[in-house]
């Protein structure tokens, strides 16, 4: 992952690496013909249709602008949450169901990353 510049560790690859500029990616669909003895039957590539937005929200703008604020409060409640060592940053308080009571490096630097941007812009 990179974020601003910097190289995070890829979990899923076990590598670290230094992302450049992507590809451009396409994808072509073919149409799909089924001929029967009187009809013909022609079904188009599907479209892609837009992603459809949380519920509640007409537009992506307010989405963002409510969820400011809960990923802001989830985000500090995971940072030296009770009985952890001082500078602690849970990826999760959740200690059943899953347990994911942990400190992943690449969380806990996002964290970081986020908390100094807003301590600087404001």
């Amino acid at each position: 992952y990179e974020v601003s510049g910097k190289t995070y560790y890829d979990n899923n690859n076990s590598a670290n690496y230094q992302v450049s500029t992507s590809k451009p990616t396409t994808t072509t669909a073919t149409a799909t013909t089924t001929t029967a003895p009187s009809t013909s039957t022609t079904t188009p590539p599907s479209s892609s249709e837009p992603a459809t937005f949380p519920t509640g929200n007409s537009t992506i703008s307010s989405w963002i602008k409510k969820q400011e604020g809960i990923s802001r409060f989830a985000m500090l409640r995971n940072i030296n949450p009770p009985g952890s060592a001082t500078g602690f940053i849970a990826a999760s308080l959740s200690t059943a169901g899953p347990d994911y009571y942990y400190a992943w490096t690449r969380d806990a630097a996002l964290t970081s990353n986020v908390i100094v941007y807003e301590y600087n812009t404001t």
